[in-house]
């Protein structure tokens, strides 16, 4: 069973995240790439390649000390088969 990772991010940094999907692809490539991000933290920019998926994002109105989970969608082009992966991004002042 796949485990969400936690990764800690300042409050005032702007920090990319990413996924290797190619573990679970088996063969297929990614079509389309969405991100899930709740409102206390601002998408800045993503992008995707047929095996990858990026976003960076920065602290909007986010708690220093809670966690906030960030969620990959993405969608196989050939099964069309949905998939989703998610980190918990922890919020820091380091």
């Amino acid at each position: 069973m796949w485990r969400i990772p936690t990764r800690k991010m300042d409050m005032d940094e702007e920090k990319t995240f990413g996924f290797n999907h190619t573990q679970f692809l088996n063969g297929d490539t990614i079509s389309s790439s969405t991100w899930i991000v709740p409102s206390e933290l601002l998408e800045l920019s993503k992008s995707n390649t047929t095996t990858h998926a990026y976003i960076k994002i920065k602290n909007s109105t986010g708690i220093e000390g809670s966690i906030y989970r960030i969620t990959n969608r993405f969608i196989f082009a050939i099964s069309g088969d949905i998939r989703d992966k998610s980190i918990d991004v922890l919020l820091t002042s380091e």
